[in-house]
Parts: C-alpha cells; sequence; structure tokens
C-alpha cells in the first residue's frame, strides 16, 4: 500500500491514532506493507520511530535529528 501524504489534512489526535493503531493493525492483520510520504514531524516522536511496525527513512538526516530532538519526550 502506498500512500503520499496520507496525515496531511488529519489533526493531532487523529494523526496519532493512525500512526500508533490503525496502520500497525493493518500491518498485524493482513501482513501489508506500507509505504508513507510524509512531512508530518509527529512521525519523529520515540513512541513512533521505536515502534517495531516502522522503518523510517529520512531524506535530510539534519532536520530529522532536530526534529526528534525538540519532540523528545512528547507523547500522546
Amino acid at each position: 500500500m502506498l500512500f503520499d501524504e496520507v496525515d496531511k489534512s488529519l489533526d493531532i489526535e487523529k494523526t496519532w491514532l493512525l500512526y500508533d493503531k490503525i496502520l500497525p493493525a493493518l500491518v498485524g492483520q493482513f501482513g501489508v506493507q506500507i509505504i508513507i510520504i510524509s512531512h508530518n514531524p509527529l512521525v519523529l516522536t520515540e513512541k513512533i520511530m521505536n515502534h517495531p511496525a516502522y522503518n523510517i527513512i529520512s531524506i535530510n538526516q539534519e532536520y530529522t535529528d532536530n526534529m526528534k530532538s525538540m519532540l523528545k519526550g512528547v507523547s500522546f
């Protein structure tokens, strides 16, 4: 499954629900591979970054490192 900015129009709560519950459930239930292009910094929170369902690839490592630093300790 390929999604381009699937979280673009979602509020913070819905974005968190998508990445924390919905997408991992799809992977677990159907064994699908999901590829998402996102510019949402919430993807870089520790809980999402460390989730076993995700392999996050960054195009700009400096930006990623800055966002991870800013979001350290953020949870929903």
